[in-house]
């Protein structure tokens, strides 16, 4: 779901996940060298569903993947440019959970491959 429309709209000119993906993927074609960093506020779709994980969703209703579709589209088409992505950060998801206090999230997920999605 699209959240935040006029937001994105006014500071960054994009108006849904598909123009935002094409943003992303535009400045990773451009960079000057195959290797690149992602940094984003939050995580990209597919680091799982449970509250714990990395995107997942710790308040109510609990559970479910709170990552950004558009982010794991652009990592994905990034890929497939034959660009090399060591490195996906992000914040916005808080280390303590809301549900439970005795776990923490988990903070850092390792894809096997580069295959997260």
């Amino acid at each position: 779901m699209w959240k935040n429309a006029r937001f994105y709209q006014e500071r960054f000119g994009v108006t849904n996940f598909k123009e935002s993906t094409d943003r992303i993927i535009a400045a990773a074609r451009s960079a000057a060298f195959d290797t690149v960093i992602f940094l984003g506020h939050n995580g990209p779709v597919g680091l799982g569903d449970r509250p714990e994980d990395a995107c997942g969703k710790d308040w109510d209703p609990i559970g479910g993947d709170y990552g950004d579709p558009d982010l794991a589209a652009a990592i994905a088409q990034t890929r497939r440019l034959g660009k090399v992505i060591p490195l996906v950060a992000f914040g916005h998801m808080h280390h303590r959970l809301r549900h439970v206090r005795q776990r923490l999230r988990t903070p850092v997920f390792l894809s096997i491959k580069g295959q997260f999605i």
